[in-house]
């Protein structure tokens, strides 16, 4: 089963709330997970999962990371919504926390963490040197199963998605405007 981050920039001016300027597609890139929380590829230089920040979310980062708890009886209105009996459960069992008033956790979703644009910008030099070292490691394996030539010089390359330098550029662009600039994630099973 393959594991997904979902992922929201916030941005913040001064004393207001955290506002989701963006939610960029960031693909399944475990290299990266495993840089920004150790999810699917641990490693020495991985971060450790912030969780949540502590001074809150916005509120459209919120609803995705959350169901709202339906009190009126029933099946749920609608995607997005638990029912109490399954908010109790979940809570009680650990897999979903409070996030809110009649908001709790998806049970779905796990490592939340977060990272500012300095620390995202940290990551490309190590992301190049995990590409380089898959590059290697599929070189060396297809020139010993290669059958001909030809096929030996074929190359399989990884490279730095083009959405990560992107998203560290837009991110910049905030702070470089004076805003507070994080991205706030968590991942799915």
């Amino acid at each position: 089963m393959g594991c997904d981050i979902h992922a929201y920039v916030e941005t913040k001016r001064e004393e207001r709330d955290w506002y989701c300027a963006c939610i960029p597609d960031i693909g399944r890139d475990y290299a990266l997970f495993g840089l920004v929380a150790g999810v699917r590829n641990k490693t020495a230089e991985s971060m450790s999962p912030k969780g949540l920040p502590i001074d809150g979310i916005s509120w459209r980062t919120q609803l995705a990371y959350g169901l709202h708890v339906y009190e009126g009886g029933g099946t749920v209105p609608d995607e997005g919504y638990c029912t109490r009996e399954d908010a109790d459960r979940w809570l009680a069992a650990g897999w979903s926390v409070t996030i809110g008033d009649n908001l709790i956790s998806n049970p779905d979703w796990h490592t939340p963490s977060w990272v500012t644009v300095t620390e995202l910008e940290s990551v490309l030099p190590k992301l190049r040197d995990e590409y380089n070292a898959c590059n290697r490691r599929e070189q060396e394996e297809m020139e010993k199963m290669a059958t001909c030539a030809e096929e030996r010089h074929r190359s399989w390359e990884y490279v730095v998605s083009p959405e990560i330098p992107a998203l560290i550029a837009y991110m910049k662009g905030f702070a470089e405007a004076g805003y507070d600039t994080r991205l706030v994630f968590w991942f799915d099973n």
